[in-house]
C-alpha cells in the first residue's frame, strides 16, 4: 500500500489491487467509501475507493465485435449473461516512482486482462486543494483497438450531492442500453439539480450535462471535476445506506461493438484526469486537458 499526505488530505493506493484508490480523507474523514477489512472488501470489491473500469460496465453476452473481429470476455454476471467491469480493477501495477504526494504506477496487458496489448499508467498526487489522477492507455500492438474507460468511484456519506446529468440511457432486463434516451424522472431532476439526499436509491446510465457543466458532480462539500474526454454518468446507491458511487465513462455502456466507440491506433493513447478538491470556485485554467 502506498501512502500520500499533503496538508490535511491523505491517500491510499493499492498498485496489487488495479492501483485503486483505497481510501481518501480529508483531516482524517474518509471522502470516499472505505471497508472496516478485508472480508467486507471482498465480498463487494467494486463498492469501495474509486476502481478502474476497462471495459466500464456491462458486456452483452461478453462478446464485442471489432473491425470485423469477435472477441469474447468471461461472463463474470451469470444472471443476466454479461461480463462486466473488466478484469484489470484486480491486476497488479509496478510503482514506477513515489515521493511523499505522489506516485506512479504502471502495469502492461499482453491480453490476459483485455485482448488488445496496451499498457496504462496513473500518477496520483495530492496538493493543498485535494487529489487528482492522471491515467494514460497507450495502444502497443500492431492494429486498432478499442478503449472504453470508466471508474467506479465510491463517495462515503454524502449529505445532498449533485451529478450533471442530462437524459437516461433506457436499458432492457439485462441492463444493456437500448439506444433510446429519456427524459429524467423526479428524484433524477433533483440530483440533476444538485439535491439528491442523503440515502436515496439510484440506478441507471445518463448523458452527461453539455459542455463543462457536465464534468463536474458536487458530493456533500466535495466537488469531482473530470476531463472532456468523459461523457457519461452512471450512479448507483442503495436505500438507507448513505454512499453513492458516480461513475464518470469516457461512453455508453456496451460501446465496444458500437459503430461510434473509441479506438487507439498503434503507439496512440488515451489520456485523462479526475480531480476531488473541497467545493470552492474554479480557477482559470482547472479544464485544460491534462497532456503527459
Amino acid at each position: 500500500m502506498i501512502e500520500l499526505r499533503k496538508g490535511h488530505w491523505f491517500a491510499a493506493i493499492d498498485p496489487d489491487c488495479g492501483a485503486r484508490v483505497l481510501s481518501l480523507r480529508y483531516k482524517n474523514e474518509p471522502v470516499l467509501r472505505e471497508p472496516e477489512n478485508t472480508d467486507e472488501l471482498s465480498s463487494e470489491p467494486l463498492l469501495y475507493g474509486m476502481p478502474f473500469l476497462f471495459p466500464p460496465n456491462r458486456v452483452a453476452d461478453g462478446h464485442f465485435t471489432f473491425d470485423g473481429k469477435d472477441y469474447r470476455l468471461p461472463i463474470n454476471e451469470p444472471a443476466r449473461n454479461n461480463h462486466i467491469h473488466g478484469l484489470f480493477a484486480g491486476a497488479s501495477f509496478m510503482v514506477l516512482g513515489s515521493g511523499p504526494d505522489r506516485v506512479i504506477t504502471h502495469m502492461e496487458n499482453k491480453g490476459e486482462y483485455f485482448p488488445f496489448p496496451c499498457e496504462v499508467a496513473m500518477t496520483d498526487s495530492l496538493d493543498k486543494e485535494g487529489f487528482c489522477r492522471k491515467t494514460q492507455v497507450t495502444n502497443t500492438g500492431a492494429g486498432d483497438m478499442p478503449v472504453e474507460i470508466g471508474f467506479h468511484t465510491a463517495f462515503a456519506a454524502p449529505g445532498e450531492f449533485m451529478a450533471p446529468i442530462s437524459r437516461r440511457r433506457e436499458t432492457d432486463d439485462s441492463f444493456i442500453p437500448t439506444g433510446d434516451l429519456l427524459p429524467l424522472d423526479g428524484t433524477e431532476q433533483e440530483i440533476a439539480a444538485g439535491r439528491g439526499p442523503r440515502g436515496v436509491r439510484v440506478s441507471g446510465f445518463y448523458t452527461a450535462k453539455e459542455g463543462s457543466a457536465g464534468r463536474m458532480a458536487q458530493i456533500g462539500e466535495f466537488t469531482y471535476e473530470v476531463s472532456e474526454k468523459f461523457t457519461d454518468w452512471v450512479l448507483f446507491s442503495r436505500a438507507g445506506e448513505g454512499w453513492v458511487c458516480v461513475e464518470p465513462q469516457t461512453g455508453p455502456v456496451n460501446e465496444l461493438s458500437r459503430y461510434g466507440c473509441r479506438r487507439l491506433r498503434p503507439g496512440e493513447s488515451l489520456c485523462l484526469w479526475q480531480k476531488i478538491s473541497l467545493l470552492k470556485k474554479r480557477k482559470k485554467g482547472d479544464n485544460e486537458e491534462y497532456s503527459p
